[in-house]
């Protein structure tokens, strides 16, 4: 799905949108793990964070 996203994504230049198809680069890696940690009360860093993040 992303990899659609990234042709449709309006983006102002023509060189930007070249490189965007061409690498189809997408972050999907820890995008939004802090706000978990904190939604769940979790320090980040701290060992249970850790945890949680290893499952």
């Amino acid at each position: 799905m992303l990899d659609n996203v990234v042709e449709i994504n309006g983006l102002p230049l023509p060189e930007q949108r070249e490189e965007i198809r061409r690498k189809r680069r997408h972050g999907m890696g820890y995008l939004g793990l802090g706000s978990v940690l904190a939604m769940l009360g979790l320090r980040y860093g701290s060992p249970e964070a850790v945890v949680f993040t290893r499952r």
